[in-house]
């Protein structure tokens, strides 16, 4: 007579199915703190360039480059990777002077049609872009190390 002992075998499948789950947890961990330390130069790179490209006079670089600049690293679906965002608390809006158009105001008053002045577009962004390459490059490098380290466990 055999005996096919099942939940036995259930048993063995849930705890490989933990062991899986806490070594998916520790990649993810690993892939994250990855991702963020590939990424750590952008926000010192964009406040660079926001004083080396707007305006001086005025003190407009100065100010746009007091802004918070937060990587997230996201680590699920078909973008993993870094998310760069501009936080709005130095100027009103971070997206508009990256985009060449500040809006402010004349003699210290606002009027009713707003001011807007053209200045060199691209603070946020043309750092970013030209930094791809190179925090691509970490984060596959990345990856390949977390996978190797997985294979040899």
């Amino acid at each position: 007579m055999v005996e096919i002992y099942v939940q036995s075998d259930l048993v063995r499948m849930r705890n490989q199915a933990q062991r899986m789950s806490h070594l998916n947890q520790h990649l993810m961990v690993a892939l994250r703190e990855a991702i963020l330390e590939a990424a750590n130069p952008l926000p010192e790179r964009v406040r660079r360039s926001a004083i080396n490209r707007l305006p001086s006079t005025g003190g407009l670089g100065a100010r746009v480059a007091r802004t918070d600049v937060q990587i997230i690293a996201r680590v699920f679906g078909d973008n993993v990777g870094a998310h760069v965002v501009a936080r709005p608390n130095a100027v009103k809006d971070p997206d508009a002077i990256d985009r060449g158009r500040v809006r402010h105001p004349v003699y210290g008053r606002w009027t009713q049609r707003p001011l807007i002045q053209i200045v060199p577009a691209g603070w946020f962004t043309e750092p970013i872009v030209e930094s791809r390459p190179e925090i691509q490059a970490d984060i596959m490098a990345a990856i390949d190390r977390l996978f190797i380290t997985t294979l040899a466990a």
